[in-house]
């Protein structure tokens, strides 16, 4: 059985930190669901630990933690553009978009800031 320990009863909590001890509990839930086990216990403190921090740091951590996250290199990054820019010089070659010139989609950006 998962640990029910970040489970909350109530969210008396402003609603960040509710929705952060929900998404806690889904991910235990689920790795528990997964694999059979619950979180191990620093991970749980580490949880604790965050939501004592200030919105400000946790969105500093969030965003750290997100960046983590993201494995392309710069190489494969580079490659994906290279790849896309290839494709769209064949969409209009082959007529497939047409092809507006720089200095309209200016104007047109233009007018539409002026709204």
């Amino acid at each position: 059985m998962p640990n029910m320990a970040l489970k909350p009863t109530r969210f008396r909590y402003a609603p960040a930190v509710g929705l952060a001890l929900r998404w806690a509990y889904k991910l235990e839930a689920a790795l528990f669901r997964e694999y059979g086990y619950s979180m191990n216990a620093t991970l749980e403190e580490i949880t604790r630990e965050a939501l004592l921090l200030t919105p400000a740091q946790r969105a500093e951590l969030a965003d750290f933690l997100v960046e983590s996250l993201d494995l392309t290199l710069p190489d494969e990054v580079q490659r994906l553009w290279i790849e896309e820019a290839n494709r769209r010089l064949e969409e209009v070659r082959s007529g497939k978009v047409k092809a507006i010139p720089g200095e309209d989609v200016l104007a047109e950006a233009r007018r539409l800031a002026k709204r």
